[in-house]
């Protein structure tokens, strides 16, 4: 435990060297500044300056003030330095960090976590969108903290409803800042509710489910323990006998509380605390603005970035100009009304067309390399938006050589952009293998939350896809490749040099030292 403290402790300090490093090296055309943080800062200053987000006459702009939010009462109490909004994101990029380094503890063991931390203290997209005045820090943190919360209340929290409370509460904060969860935490409660009704039809199910533990019919043997910290207290020989003999689960030991985790008023729970903030913002809204929505973001994404990106397919021009003569149409405004009724014409003229063009963008997201965000940051020449893989012309290879090399005037830009290059590769094998662990010890119910997680925060960036987007759930493939990393690993062990010990089984919710189980 103190090893692996220590190991955090020394890949923070590790992180925040690197954090300085860029800070030093900012361009200094529009220092910490991207497409979007010109609006952040005009609200946040407004807010710092007057209490208010709102000038006299002004319609309800598009985005959400969660971030202007932070921004304006930073300001208020350090006062007027970018500076501060950095240090605050830098801060909370290590405390993203810890949580992933526990996350993974919990899941995967001790040497998974080591893994977690130094991949943490190497990944691009943290170390440059700490640097940015965006969203993406603030986001993926709330994100990141409300999905372990959900994790603790779907499988080992000692109080399940708080968890769920929380991370309903978490998620409805992160809705604030960007609406990116608006409607995963609805359809995280249609899982649950599903979960819910296969526990209630097959206990026995729903135990292996929630315990991991498969048991053989011939003997007492556990083919795969479960962690106490997810999934329960460990299955003995003593419960299995129990269980052989046909009683009914909740009746054995130590079950109680892992059939009574999800239930209706669990569900109830994380959507009223999910709900919560977010109808309180809705009704400033209202006071502000006489608007009772959130923003007019999902419109805008819909039909002035990824419809313009369907009209350049199916014209032969650019994103671009066909934004442009969106905007025409409708007077300079993002006036949904106006260019709805076209954008269903083309839906229904060339429904395949649309959903190429929203997987190839789901592709960019997903290969995309923050190496190009980096050059926003460090290179006083590019701007955002001036790369894309798409663009480049010639083979696939001088494509991908471009996608690197352009832009770059510091050989380290370089350096990092063909190392992410050659990580993104290979990474995504090895959460594969990390789905494949969860698999093996059937820790189905983490399995399922963890697909679905993934899907949904990958395919809701179809609009226009870029690896800023991929922020959103960058900790769990952090999380899920520290894991495949170890497991790969420890694969190639003998089992008379395997560290058994360092399993997810050794350990509960707080660390303590658990007896060591040999895996069969």
């Amino acid at each position: 435990m103190r090893s692996s403290f220590i190991t955090y402790v020394l890949l923070s300090v590790s992180f925040c060297a690197g954090s300085w490093f860029l800070y030093d090296h900012v361009a200094q055309r529009e220092p910490h500044c991207d497409i979007d943080s010109k609006a952040y800062l005009q609200r946040g200053q407004l807010f710092a300056d007057t209490n208010s987000f709102v000038n006299s006459g002004e319609a309800q702009p598009y985005y959400t003030f969660g971030y202007a939010f932070i921004i304006g009462i930073l300001w208020k109490i350090f006062g007027k330095n970018v500076g501060i909004i950095i240090l605050f994101q830098l801060l909370l990029s290590l405390l993203s960090g810890m949580i992933m380094v526990r996350m993974t503890r919990r899941l995967f063991g001790r040497r998974a976590s080591v893994i977690a931390s130094i991949l943490f203290a190497c990944n691009v997209g943290y170390l440059v969108f700490t640097q940015f005045i965006l969203t993406e820090i603030v986001l993926s943190f709330f994100l990141l903290a409300a999905f372990e919360q959900v994790l603790l209340a779907m499988t080992a929290a000692k109080n399940p409803a708080r968890s769920f409370a929380y991370a309903g509460l978490l998620f409805g904060l992160s809705v604030i800042v960007k609406p990116a969860a608006l409607y995963f935490v609805p359809l995280l409660a249609g899982v649950m509710a599903c979960l819910r009704f296969v526990k209630g039809s097959c206990d026995g199910y729903w135990l292996r489910l929630q315990e991991g533990a498969s048991f053989d019919g011939a003997s007492s043997s556990v083919n795969a323990p479960s962690p106490k910290g997810y999934g329960g207290t460990g299955a003995t020989a003593d419960r299995q006998d129990q269980l052989l003999a046909g009683a009914r689960p909740e009746l054995v030991e130590g079950h109680e509380r892992i059939n009574h985790t999800i239930n209706l008023s669990s569900i109830i729970l994380l959507l009223t605390c999910f709900a919560a903030p977010i109808i309180g913002y809705m009704s400033y809204n209202k006071v502000a603005f006489n608007s009772f929505h959130i923003s007019n973001l999902d419109h805008v994404n819909i039909y002035y970035w990824f419809f313009p990106n369907v009209l350049a397919k199916a014209h032969g021009t650019t994103s671009d100009y066909e934004r442009a003569q969106l905007l025409k149409l409708s007077d300079g405004h993002h006036d949904a009304a106006v260019v709805a009724p076209l954008f269903w014409q083309e839906l229904r003229s060339k429904p395949m067309l649309f959903i190429k063009v929203w997987l190839t963008n789901v592709t960019k997201t997903l290969l995309g390399l923050y190496t190009t965000n980096l050059k926003v940051l460090v290179e006083e020449d590019v701007k955002g938006g001036d790369i894309s893989f798409f663009k480049m012309h010639g083979t696939v290879f001088d494509k991908a050589w471009q996608y690197v090399s352009y832009g770059a005037t510091h050989w380290w830009v370089m350096a990092i952009g063909l190392f992410e290059a050659f990580w993104h590769v290979i990474r995504y094998l090895f959460c594969l293998a990390g789905l494949w662990l969860l698999y093996r010890r059937r820790y189905y119910n983490v399995l399922v939350l963890c697909l679905l997680y993934l899907a949904y925060f990958s395919l809701i960036t179809g609009h226009d896809g870029c690896a800023r987007f991929r922020m959103m759930f960058e900790f769990l493939l952090i999380i899920l490749a520290a894991g495949g990393l170890d497991y790969c690993n420890s694969s190639q062990a003998t089992p008379e040099t395997e560290d058994e010990c360092t399993t997810p089984i050794d350990f509960d919710l707080e660390g303590a030292k658990q007896p060591c189980t040999k895996h069969l």
